[in-house]
């Protein structure tokens, strides 16, 4: 490498290529933890450069010497807090995303991104991170999750990230085994399907059971009447979908005091008090 850069002649070279050059060779140095053949590039070959890909391919392959040099004598020279952490994330270098989380957090613009990358490489503690402190949506975070067999991460995101109509594909966690997601899915997601509700009802040796945090996404309003007909003291906590456009349905919500917990342009949620139901007033 020295040989062949010092038979260079500057003038005849194209300084764009140079660049590109320069850039290429120091992600291969750095991607490969070569910190001696990284320094001379930086130090001798092009002290003025900016490295354009050095950090990133470091934090991929988890050369944490690498990280620390580049950090402490050349930081001005290349890019820290944008997307590094993704490949650190993707190939489980646990230590080097610990230290980028303390030397080098994602900027703001950046953090989507980090987010769907730690939610498929099932680093949770990175998901709860971001999502407590900084706020960032999960909604593209769930497909990556589970599209990795990340059951785990999966289950955390439905159940603290407050989706509105997330989509689930049960084919997923079924074809991997994954019985415990399953189980968790069938617990806290009822649909549609009222013929399959009728069907389970007669034919199941046991009653349905429900927890606090079930939602009855996409409801029509004979299941839900049904459902409190037959299971009103059980669906306390519960919360219904209700398109926000059916006023009959939401007026019947509000009659048999269902509380309004929340309403968007698509969808309104109304929570279930047992205690309170006024199911008298049923139409």
């Amino acid at each position: 490498m020295q040989y062949v850069a010092a038979r260079e002649d500057p003038d005849e070279m194209d300084p764009f290529y140079r660049r590109w050059l320069f850039n290429k060779t120091t992600e291969m140095a750095a991607a490969r933890g070569d910190l001696k053949s990284l320094r001379w590039l930086v130090e001798s070959y092009l002290p003025d450069e900016f490295l354009t890909k050095a950090v990133a391919a470091a934090a991929a392959n988890g050369h944490m010497s690498v990280l620390e040099w580049l950090f402490e004598r050349h930081h001005d020279r290349g890019y820290w807090g944008n997307t590094e952490m993704c490949g650190a994330l993707t190939n489980g270098h646990v230590k080097v995303v610990e230290w980028l989380r303390t030397h080098a957090a994602p900027r703001a613009e950046c953090m989507t991104e980090v987010m769907d990358a730690a939610a498929g490489a099932g680093f949770l503690d990175i998901v709860t991170w971001l999502y407590d402190e900084h706020k960032v949506s999960v909604r593209s975070a769930l497909a990556n999750a589970m599209s990795n067999r990340q059951w785990e991460t999966s289950q955390w995101i439905l159940e603290h990230g407050e989706l509105l109509m997330p989509w689930i594909n049960w084919d997923q966690p079924a074809k991997d085994g994954a019985l415990s997601f399953l189980k968790f899915l069938y617990a806290h997601s009822i649909g549609t399907h009222f013929d399959v509700v009728l069907f389970l009802h007669a034919n199941r040796l046991e009653d349905f059971s429900f927890l606090g945090t079930t939602f009855v996404r996409h409801s029509c309003i004979e299941l839900a009447q049904w459902l409190l007909c037959h299971y009103a003291d059980k669906l306390d906590g519960c919360e219904f979908e209700v398109p926000t456009s059916n006023w009959r349905f939401n007026e019947w919500c509000a009659k048999v005091n269902l509380h309004r917990a929340r309403e968007y342009d698509a969808s309104t949620w109304w929570v279930c008090e047992s205690a309170v139901l006024q199911l008298e007033e049923q139409p």
